[in-house]
């Protein structure tokens, strides 16, 4: 049987070797910036002697912290030690909660790339932005703040970024800062505990990032601490009600905090005493019940909406399949670790941790078992659901899961009071390991060239799903004015994805009236990326002229799982439902292409059809001279819609937009001859 000197020795051992592989594994993946190591890459665009320096301060970091946790040691028995003042310990975390504002701030995100960062930031920057609902807490707060601030456009945008960013930030280290206070007795447990929270990966969400996640990373983060206050017994159960609430709120994956919730009301509440006294069996019947009810609803939505089923990675490989990217590939696995990595760079210290020690009976207490119901649905969410722009580029939408596995790690590392020196050790390796990360990423975002170099080449990895990237090149160029660079990144971009030329191909042809010409095109786009949305709603629209209906709603239908938000995808799938005789989905979908577009006069037009043709005047009309006030309606509409009057024999209503479209038509020439005035 080994003697407490040698288990501790060894864990020691098993902290130290998993922290050089980590380091080195940093400064070796800095020299493949091209491959699958992004969670470890960062380093990679700075100049050699920065990542040398890096390395150099890493190693010696050990050896400095072995010198001085043995100083600690023949301490850490006495009551000042073990008992620390609160007062104390309050001048530290505010210390710390400010220099990590100034942190936030002076370094926060110059460039966008990351994530959807720039596409985004052009959403908030309308008058009227686009809401997902999957996002909706999020994206209203980020209105609410673009609005109190005044401004217009994109700097009025950014602006509002920038404030929810960073007090997102700054909220979650004062949180976390008496969270710690509340859990641990000690000092140096309190503030190792905070630096470890507060320089996780997901941390580069409050630099001034531009996405709407950083309120719901701050309201998981209040979720977990709070889980662990009840679980510990230290506040009251229904104090977690709040941060679940919100994270639910500023985005739909906060439904994953569930069954952490239902575990903490079942052991805490009298209700989940009555639960707990059921038969074994009846209790084991009921979570089937609940497992088979589960299922059933996923398979549902899974066969009849196809954004939810693009919304998850395949088993196996299918006709969406891209690249072979499913959830069993190599290529997934790859980047699942990569991005674990990136969260808590000192996952493999926790891994050693619990290899090193009996880990099975650690869930014998509830504020572990609390964080195993956390942690499962978590990983598990960041591990089925698609990356829809390649993971290297996506991390941010998956960056919550890393939040639960600070906590359970460095919660794990600070609850035992046995060995300090252990864990304390371990907890600053990590930390250590987690700012070689943060700090070069967040820098990166700072300037241009790297976070392009690192942009382009996170694109090169997915390279199918990052088509629309080359595009968001193009616009940075023309933004700060480099107009010849925007022209060779968009020669660039053009020639690196010919099937963007063959789909305008096929829509030529469409528009011909030649559509059995344009399908072959397109199949042949859907074969090299079969998630191209374009190709599948010009598709549809081939089978739309070839008034075969069925296949054209498929197909419309497709396109518009894989882009949702598309108005001219939603209006094509409702002129390929109305033309099918399907009126109600017609209307629906029109509807849902007008807010979105906001601007676009196709579906009004499609609507005044579907009202007609459903005899509903009063709603006809009402359209009808929606459309008429408009100046930007093209004078064909009119006469299109007089056609159509005309050809089911209402002359009536077909003279009466005849003549709108000869006052439309008047109108527009004294406006352009008003503005050839003007010019002369």
């Amino acid at each position: 049987m080994n003697s407490p000197e040698s288990d501790s020795r060894r864990e020691l051992a098993y902290s130290a070797i998993a922290y050089y592989c980590v380091l080195t594994a940093l400064f070796v993946a800095s020299f493949f910036p091209h491959y699958r190591v992004w969670g470890l890459n960062g380093w990679a665009y700075f100049p050699l002697w920065v990542r040398s320096g890096l390395l150099g301060i890493g190693a010696v970091i050990p050896v400095i912290m072995w010198i001085v946790t043995r100083k600690m040691r023949l301490r850490a028995g006495t009551e000042d030690t073990d008992r620390e003042s609160s007062g104390r310990y309050l001048a530290m975390s505010i210390a710390l909660t400010v220099l990590f504002g100034l942190a936030f701030y002076f370094l926060r995100a110059r460039t966008h790339f990351l994530g959807d960062g720039y596409m985004t930031l052009s959403v908030l920057a309308v008058d009227n932005p686009l809401i997902k609902p999957r996002e909706l807490g999020e994206s209203l707060v980020h209105i609410w703040v673009k609005w109190l601030v005044g401004g217009t456009g994109e700097s009025a945008a950014l602006l509002s970024f920038q404030i929810v960013s960073i007090a997102s930030g700054m909220l979650l280290v004062s949180f976390v800062a008496y969270a710690a206070w509340r859990l641990f007795e000690r000092n140096v447990d309190r503030i190792v505990f905070l630096l470890g929270i507060a320089t996780g990966g997901y941390m580069l969400l409050f630099f001034g990032y531009v996405e709407n996640y950083s309120l719901f990373v701050l309201s998981i983060a209040i979720y977990a601490l709070v889980g662990l206050l009840v679980a510990d017994d230290r506040i009251n159960l229904w104090l977690l009600l709040p941060p679940a609430g919100c994270a639910i709120f500023f985005h739909v994956f906060g439904v994953l905090l569930l069954p952490s919730a239902l575990y903490l009301l079942i052991v805490k509440s009298k209700h989940g005493r009555v639960f707990r006294r059921l038969h074994v069996g009846n209790r084991v019947l009921f979570g089937a019940a609940l497992a088979v009810v589960v299922v059933l609803v996923y398979m549902y939505f899974y066969t009849t909406d196809y954004f939810f089923r693009f919304a998850f990675l395949p088993v196996l490989k299918d006709r969406f399949t891209v690249g072979g990217y499913t959830l069993f590939s190599m290529s997934h696995l790859v980047d699942y670790c990569n991005l674990l990595l990136l969260l808590l760079p000192g996952a493999p210290l926790l891994a050693a941790r619990l290899y090193s020690s009996t880990a099975g009976k650690l869930f014998e207490h509830k504020p572990y078992r609390f964080l195993l119901a956390l942690l499962a649905p978590t990983l598990a969410a960041a591990f089925v659901f698609d990356p829809k722009i390649g993971m290297p580029r996506d991390w941010d939408l998956f960056s919550f899961a890393g939040v639960p596995l600070s906590v359970f790690f460095y919660y794990h590392l600070h609850r035992r009071t046995d060995n300090l020196r252990n864990g304390l050790m371990s907890s600053v390796l990590a930390v250590s390991l987690s700012l070689l990360v943060l700090v070069p990423r967040a820098v990166s975002q700072t300037i241009s060239a790297t976070s392009i170099a690192q942009f382009e080449d996170y694109c090169s990895l997915d390279k199918s799903k990052n088509k629309a990237a080359g595009q968001i090149l193009v616009d940075y160029y023309k933004r700060i004015g480099n107009r010849d660079q925007a022209d060779a990144e968009m020669e660039r971009w053009l020639s690196s994805y010919p099937e963007n030329r063959l789909v305008d191909s096929a829509m030529q042809l469409i528009l011909a009236g030649r559509p059995q010409e344009a399908i072959p095109l397109l199949n042949h786009v859907i074969e090299v990326n079969p998630r191209y949305a374009d190709a599948w709603a010009n598709l549809g629209m081939a089978f739309v002229a070839m008034k075969r209906y069925d296949e054209a709603i498929e197909f419309c239908d497709i396109a518009n799982g894989l882009n949702p938000y598309n108005a001219a995808f939603l209006c094509g799938l409702g002129q390929a439902h109305a033309l099918a005789g399907n009126l109600e989905p017609a209307e629906r979908l029109y509807k849902k292409s007008l807010a979105l577009s906001g601007d676009s006069y196709v579906p009004v037009f499609e609507l005044i059809k579907v009202y007609a043709s459903r005899r509903q005047r009063q709603l006809c009309d009402e359209y009808l001279t929606k459309l008429s006030q408009r100046s930007d309606v093209p004078d064909r509409v009119f006469r299109d819609i007089a056609n159509w009057f005309a050809v089911r024999g209402d002359s009536a209503r077909a003279a009466e937009v005849g003549r709108i479209a000869q006052r439309h038509a008047q109108d527009s020439s004294r406006a352009d001859s008003a503005m050839g005035t003007r010019d002369k």
